[in-house]
């Protein structure tokens, strides 16, 4: 006992290390998938930022363009000049740059450059967003582009329609977008002394839109996102732990069963063994003595004592056949079938060879169609020819008995069928005879332990394969049984 628990640590062994092994790729792959969640879940978020960072940009230039459009269009606006909104010092060469009402109000012209950059510099006080037009030819200091605007007018002189970065000013990130401003008709009142010509690139207009909530939103989104898939990750660990210990007890609890199994199988084997060897001696003297009382008073003790030897006799002979039988039946299966190429013509010449005399004594003709090489025990195939023939010659009609066996390679396999044009089976049946002592008939009429049927589907089940009957009365019977491709 002691040698099979040692030899058997071992598979436990590697199956504890098989199933560590299996466990750690599915946390891997489960973990892989949830950093991949989270990263497409932080590209999404962060493309939706920019987005949304973009289309306030856009607006507010939009804004800024609707405004200094519709100043340009009515060739600026007077307001009082004040402190704030002292005179333009670059418009003196228009006669009229500052006016008096009537009732001696002094006003000033804001051209549109003015009134924009005076709009941005108090949008950006209430609200951060900044705005800025510049040039490569400026008028008021102050209004010089910085070095990413440089480059941005640059790129507007090759032909750029728009420049969008994420940039920093001051050490904060903002969204920047930059368009030019192209010279309309309209322009040449306050910039035509510079030399401009309508369609000119006279400087470019950008929007810086501070992206600090921005930020922090997405911050907060991947830290709740973060949070719902590090738990959804540890639940996943968990539950794969929870199924991977309960898998293994069941695992144990399965080769436990199964080492019970094969020492229950192998006593059933033994006690099948000792059992019939036990019966088979004194059946084997009973049949001697009851042979010997038929030879020596048959006829001398009377009908009756000559009935009872006989039955004795024949129930003894019975009673060895049914003991081999179910031996042979319970050995079935002890051992996993090897799939060897074996000639099923040359199985089957053999079957017919032994069942000769029976053949001959009943005028059967046994008839072979195409016999292939088929993955099965030759011993394991001729018991199954042996059985299904046998069956065809106990149960033949009155007209002569022929007998075909063919076979087909089909896609799952080899299906043969065993034709005769016996007396037939009743379909309601159809079951019943592959069942152990499943005969139909009584033993007077066609003697038999009701094995063989029972026999041929275990050793076809042993193949993973199935067997089947198709008969009605008087009509004949096809047994079919399929066995598996070769390559199985």
């Amino acid at each position: 006992m002691n040698n099979r628990i040692e030899t058997e640590l071992p598979d436990s062994r590697k199956h504890r290390a098989k199933a560590k092994r299996y466990l750690w790729s599915l946390v891997f792959s489960w973990t892989l998938l949830l950093v991949a969640l989270l990263s497409w879940d932080f590209i999404s978020i962060q493309s939706n930022m920019e987005a949304l960072a973009l289309k306030a940009a856009r607006a507010n230039f939009n804004k800024d363009q609707a405004f200094r459009h519709w100043a340009a269009g009515h060739g600026g606006v007077y307001v009082p000049a004040t402190e704030s909104t002292p005179p333009n010092p670059h418009l003196t060469h228009l006669p009229e740059r500052d006016i008096r009402t009537p009732s001696g109000r002094a006003l000033t012209l804001m051209n549109p450059a003015y009134m924009v950059r005076q709009l941005n510099e108090e949008y950006a006080e209430w609200f951060g967003v900044q705005g800025h037009i510049t040039s490569t030819k400026v008028l008021r200091p102050g209004n010089e582009p910085d070095q990413w605007e440089r480059l941005a007018l640059a790129s507007f002189e090759r032909g750029e329609k728009e420049v969008v970065a994420f940039s920093e000013i001051d050490g904060e990130p903002y969204l920047r977008l930059m368009q030019p401003m192209i010279t309309k008709q309209r322009c040449l009142k306050c910039h035509g002394f510079q030399g401009y010509q309508v369609g000119d690139v006279r400087g470019g207009v950008s929007v810086s839109i501070p992206l600090a909530t921005y930020l922090q939103q997405r911050n907060a989104t991947l830290l709740r996102d973060g949070v719902s898939l590090g738990t959804l990750w540890l639940l996943g660990i968990i539950g794969m732990l929870v199924v991977s210990r309960r898998l293994e007890r069941d695992e144990i609890q399965r080769r436990e069963a199964e080492r019970l199994l094969r020492r229950a199988n192998e006593d059933l084997d033994q006690y099948a063994q000792i059992a019939s060897h036990q019966l088979q001696e004194p059946l084997r003297l009973i049949t001697s003595y009851t042979q010997l009382l038929r030879q020596r008073y048959q006829h001398r003790l009377g009908k009756d004592a000559d009935d009872y030897i006989r039955y004795a006799v024949s129930g003894t002979a019975r009673m060895q056949q049914l003991i081999e039988d179910l031996l042979r039946y319970s050995r079935l299966g002890s051992k996993q079938p090897r799939l060897l190429p074996t000639d099923s013509r040359l199985v089957a010449d053999q079957v017919c060879d032994e069942l000769a005399e029976e053949i001959r004594e009943k005028g059967t003709e046994v008839k072979l169609g195409q016999m292939p090489i088929v993955p099965i025990e030759p011993q394991h195939l001729a018991i199954l020819f042996r059985y299904l023939l046998e069956n065809a010659l106990k149960f033949h009609a009155e007209h002569p008995l022929v007998i075909r066996i063919e076979c087909r390679q089909e896609k799952n396999g080899f299906h043969f069928m065993v034709r005769d044009n016996g007396i037939g089976i009743d379909p309601a049946y159809h079951q019943r005879i592959f069942r152990l002592f499943g005969q139909l008939h009584g033993d007077e009429a066609f003697p038999g332990t009701g094995i063989g049927l029972a026999h041929c589907r275990k050793l076809v089940e042993l193949y993973r394969g199935r067997i089947w009957v198709e008969s009605s009365l008087g009509a004949g019977a096809i047994f079919h049984f399929t066995l598996p491709p070769a390559a199985a």
